[in-house]
C-alpha cells in the first residue's frame, strides 16, 4: 500500500465531501493508494508548498501554479483533476452600501488574508474592468475571514473583503451575519475564462509514481460523480471524519459550491476534471498580462489530462 500526504485548500469542510467519500468507500485503497488527507491554510497558499515536507499532492488554485509556473514551471506542480471549472473569487462589500461594480472601488480600503488567491490576480479583475488596481488600497489581515467581514467591513474600517463566496458565507455565518447584509463582486462576470481550484500533484509524483497519480485522479473522480448524485452520502462521511463540522453551514457551503464554482456549461461537453486547453491559455495570458509575470506559462505546463478517466465515466451516477 502505497501512504500519499494531500494538502487540501482549507480545514475540513463541505467542499471536500469527495475527498472523504471515495476514501471511506475504499476506491484509493482498492488501487492500492493510503491517502491522508491534511487540512490546508488557503487555496493558493498550499501550492507552493506540494513536493515539499512529504506532502506530494495538493488541491489548491490553478491561478495561483501559473503564478508559480511563470517563474519557473519545471518545479512547480501540475493540475490533473480540475473541480473548478469557475473561478470563485470575490469581493464581499455592505449590501447598503456604495460599491455596486468593480468600478466603485476607487478610493476604497480592501481587506484579505496573505497570498489571498483573489488577491492574487486583483489587478486582472481591475483591468478588465477598467479601475485603476493602484487607487484601490489592499490590506492583508490573518485575522479569520468571519472576523473580517463582522469586524472590519461591517464595522466599517474597510470597504470590501477578499475571498471566495462561498467561503465568506460559511465563515462570517456563525458570526451572526446575515447573507442579505452582504454584497458580492465576483470575478467570474470579468475573468470567465479563469479556472479554480483543482487536484494537483508534484512533478516528482508525476514522474516516478504515475500509478498513484492515475490511483489518486480516479478515486477522487467517483468521489465528485457519487457526491454529485447523493449529497447527503458525502455530507455523512466528512462528519465522520470531522465530527466537530456545522453541518448546515457545511451542506449549503457544498451546495454553493456545485451551483457556482463547478457551473460552467463546458462540463457537457469534456466531462468532470478536465480544462478546455485554449480557454485555460486564453485566461491565464490574460492575468500575465495584468499582473505583469515575467511570463505566460503554457496550459500544458499546468495541467495534463494523461491520468483522467474515459469520459463517458466523467459524469455523475457513472463510476469510473
Amino acid at each position: 500500500m502505497q501512504h500519499l500526504r494531500l494538502r487540501l485548500n482549507a480545514d475540513f469542510s463541505g467542499p471536500h465531501a469527495w475527498f472523504f467519500l471515495a476514501r471511506e468507500r475504499g476506491y484509493f485503497a482498492a488501487q492500492g493508494l493510503d491517502l491522508e488527507l491534511l487540512p490546508g491554510d488557503g487555496a493558493a497558499v498550499i501550492v507552493p508548498g506540494i513536493g515539499h515536507d512529504g506532502v506530494e499532492a495538493g488541491y489548491g488554485d490553478l491561478n495561483a501554479l501559473a503564478a508559480l509556473a511563470a517563474r519557473d514551471a519545471t518545479s512547480a506542480p501540475i493540475g490533473v483533476y480540475q473541480v473548478f471549472n469557475q473561478v470563485p473569487f470575490t469581493i464581499a462589500v455592505r449590501s447598503d452600501g456604495p460599491v455596486h461594480a468593480v468600478r466603485d472601488l476607487a478610493g476604497r480600503r480592501l481587506v484579505g488574508k496573505p497570498d489571498d488567491a483573489a488577491i492574487l490576480v486583483f489587478a486582472a479583475l481591475a483591468a478588465a474592468a477598467g479601475l485603476d488596481p493602484a487607487a484601490v488600497s489592499v490590506q492583508l489581515s490573518t485575522r479569520p475571514m468571519g472576523e473580517q467581514v463582522r469586524d472590519l467591513l461591517l464595522g466599517g474600517e474597510a470597504d470590501g473583503v477578499f475571498g471566495f463566496v462561498n467561503t465568506i458565507l460559511a465563515a462570517s455565518t456563525p458570526l451572526g451575519v446575515e447573507a442579505s447584509a452582504l454584497r458580492f463582486i465576483e470575478y467570474v462576470q470579468w475573468l470567465p475564462d479563469l479556472y479554480g481550484n483543482g487536484l494537483m500533484v508534484s512533478r516528482r509524483l508525476l514522474t516516478e509514481s504515475p500509478g498513484v497519480v492515475r490511483a489518486l485522479v480516479h478515486g477522487l473522480n467517483r468521489g465528485v460523480c457519487e457526491t454529485l448524485q447523493d449529497l447527503e452520502a458525502g455530507m455523512a462521511a466528512l462528519q465522520r471524519a470531522a465530527p466537530g463540522i456545522n453541518l448546515p453551514v457545511q451542506r449549503r457551503r457544498l451546495e454553493g459550491t456545485i451551483a457556482k464554482e463547478m457551473a460552467h456549461p463546458e462540463t457537457l461537453r469534456i466531462g468532470l476534471g478536465a480544462v478546455d486547453a485554449e480557454r485555460l491559455q486564453r485566461g491565464i495570458d490574460q492575468v500575465a498580462r495584468s499582473c505583469g509575470w515575467p511570463r505566460s506559462p503554457r496550459a500544458d505546463e499546468l495541467f495534463t489530462p494523461a491520468f483522467l478517466p474515459a469520459l463517458p465515466e466523467r459524469f455523475p451516477g457513472r463510476p469510473g
